[in-house]
């Protein structure tokens, strides 16, 4: 990185940390505004190439690109917290999320309410960038999030920066792998953050959103400004940054928890060594890989689609019939009861629950459970969809010569 990148104020230091002998805490400079690496270019313009593809492909079909984006949303949740230690599963979620209005609500698991808050804070913060663009990803709207996504936590000062040095890695600070800026250069450092986030222009030389927001995302992480939730608020922050500047806010969790180690390696070089190649790389092997298999999912949710439809056709299922909807929603809801098909079809509990009986007489859905009341109901077909070919869709983006 250049020096007239860097705040002048805010050279990359190491200060000890009071009573703890032999622990440095890390100052990062200011997040560069960009990065000039051309063993980067390929990947990046096969990234970008990836992401406008995408947008086309979820114009050509918004109503079933919404309900996609809807299981992504969640599935980013749950891969986001399991990055952290969390256990919930993808079904785990939509049956909490499904219960928590119903008066038969789940017992009470905290790992799910977990990645549910990382679900409301994120559709809150969504709203808002929608509206106010990248300049309403600000200071207050990050204290937010992660206000609402560590509520279970108040130990932890949700939505406040720490008032003490905090670390990363290892069982305590002595063995860390990483003990980042102190609460004392906090404020001053994230407001160079979100300067980067709403990037105003002064130079021919435009950073694209991508490379933005995989130097946003490392950035925040060497900052580290929140006691806890400061991995699960910095990936978040990557498709709110997309979604304000007007591109699909694709979410990377799932692929990065597959390179967990090279992730975490990653971050560690641009931390220790501001070396960002390997971050920018994997950063944007993940839009690669994230992009192609969002639009396989669609292809295969369209051909479900159509044969689904073929089912009720062939069963002589009316086209206004409870199970016609139903078959709809489960397009982005694949577990639900009864009682929630009900209310978002729009349609009594008797009808919803014949509907539902009907596509299980004819193989779309499966039942939870064998209990008689309030049964659960799960179309196998699409939450399969959801994570097949994952894998191989990671391992072939990075065996790639780019």
């Amino acid at each position: 990185m250049r020096k007239s990148d860097l705040h002048p104020t805010l050279q990359r230091s190491c200060v000890p940390v009071p009573g703890r002998s032999g622990c440095f805490a890390v100052i990062p400079p200011a997040a560069p505004r960009a990065l000039n690496l051309p063993e980067t270019y390929a990947i990046s313009g096969a990234a970008h190439a990836e992401l406008g593809s995408l947008a086309e492909k979820l114009a050509k079909n918004p109503e079933l690109s919404s309900l996609v984006l809807f299981m992504l949303n969640r599935r980013e949740a749950v891969e986001s917290s399991q990055i952290e230690g969390t256990s919930t599963t993808f079904d785990g979620l939509l049956l909490h999320e499904g219960s928590r209005d119903s008066p038969l609500h789940l017992s009470f698991n905290k790992d799910a309410a977990e990645t549910l808050a990382y679900v409301d804070a994120y559709q809150d913060a969504l709203l808002k960038v929608r509206s106010g663009g990248l300049g309403g990803l600000n200071e207050s709207l990050i204290r937010q999030m992660h206000s609402q996504l560590m509520y279970l936590y108040p130990e932890k000062t949700p939505g406040q920066y720490k008032e003490i040095v905090n670390y990363i890695g290892g069982f305590n600070m002595e063995m860390a792998r990483f003990i980042p800026a102190p609460p004392t250069h906090v404020k001053e450092l994230m407001e160079d953050l979100i300067s980067l986030i709403d990037y105003q222009k002064n130079s021919t030389l435009v950073p694209s959103i991508l490379m933005r927001a995989a130097i946003v995302h490392a950035q925040f992480e060497s900052i580290h400004p929140f006691l806890d939730g400061n991995g699960r608020t910095g990936r978040m922050l990557i498709p709110l940054m997309l979604e304000a500047d007007g591109h699909p806010g694709i979410h990377l969790a799932t692929f990065l928890k597959l390179r967990r180690q090279a992730y975490y390696d990653a971050l560690l070089r641009v931390q220790m060594s501001l070396d960002w190649t390997p971050w920018l790389k994997l950063f944007y092997e993940c839009v690669v890989a994230s992009c192609r298999h969002t639009r396989l999912i669609i292809d295969k949710m369209e051909a479900l689609q159509v044969n689904w439809i073929s089912l009720l056709d062939d069963a002589g299922v009316r086209r206004d019939a409870s199970a016609r909807k139903i078959a709809e929603l489960l397009l982005g809801r694949p577990v639900l009861s009864a009682n929630q098909a009900k209310h978002l079809c729009g349609v009594s509990f008797a009808a919803a629950n014949n509907g539902l009986e009907k596509l299980l007489q004819m193989g779309v859905v499966s039942q939870r459970g064998d209990g008689p009341r309030n049964r659960v109901f799960q179309a196998d077909q699409v939450l399969a969809l959801l994570y097949d070919g994952v894998n191989d869709m990671m391992d072939t983006v990075t065996d790639m010569r780019f």
